[in-house]
């Protein structure tokens, strides 16, 4: 059946995992999950396409879809790997160990907001905003980030002691279109201090926030 990109869902999507994962082909084997992945991977830049050319908004509905490609469908807790939060001494005594300003605060705004590295890499100056009716600065993170697109932003109000910080900030000087120097940036800080449990991470930040 035809249906126009805008349409698709993420239970459209699920619905067609399952249908192809459940249809045998003409010869009476079962698609393997690597051509289900494959064919996904192809639809999301697809989806991509379309979303720059029609203005589409929000996430792609083809990503995350893992735990139905391999045929599981779990909850999106249980699907995670199992991370454990930081102590908040330990997570200052690795901040202190840094000698990069922009490290710190890295670290900081991940601390005060919850985001995930990639839309902490993905922030610049113009991303960081102040709002007309209420003086409240905040972040206009990017969800999908690619370094192209706006089509799908989150706003967080900038915590006031975060905002000092912030004086001067001119963009991220370590990797230039590849957030994961911040990641390997935490991990060298973290076990040169012996802290080398592998469920905290720069990830675990997060636990920290929602907890």
């Amino acid at each position: 059946n035809q249906i126009y990109v805008y349409d698709i869902k993420r239970i459209t999507v699920k619905e067609y995992i399952l249908a192809i994962r459940e249809t045998p082909k003409s010869n009476g084997e079962y698609y393997a999950t690597s051509t289900i992945s494959k064919n996904l991977s192809n639809l999301n830049a697809l989806w991509k396409h379309c979303r720059d050319e029609e203005e589409l908004q929000g996430l792609s509905p083809f990503v995350e879809q893992t735990a139905l490609v391999d045929g599981k469908e779990k909850s999106e807790s249980s699907n995670k790997k199992k991370r454990t939060n930081w102590e908040l001494d330990e997570l200052k005594e690795i901040i202190n160990s840094l000698d990069d300003e922009l490290d710190k605060l890295f670290i900081y705004i991940a601390w005060y907001t919850g985001a995930r590295l990639s839309e902490i890499f993905g922030l610049t100056p113009k991303d960081i905003r102040t709002e007309k009716e209420t003086g409240i600065q905040y972040f206009a993170f990017k969800e999908d980030w690619d370094g192209k697109s706006e089509s799908a932003t989150r706003f967080t109000p900038i915590h006031k002691d975060l905002i000092p910080l912030l004086e001067g900030f001119n963009g991220w000087t370590r990797g230039t279109n590849n957030p994961d120097a911040y990641r390997k940036m935490f991990t060298r800080a973290k076990r040169k201090l012996g802290y080398d449990d592998k469920k905290k991470v720069f990830h675990s930040i997060r636990g920290n926030v929602s907890t």
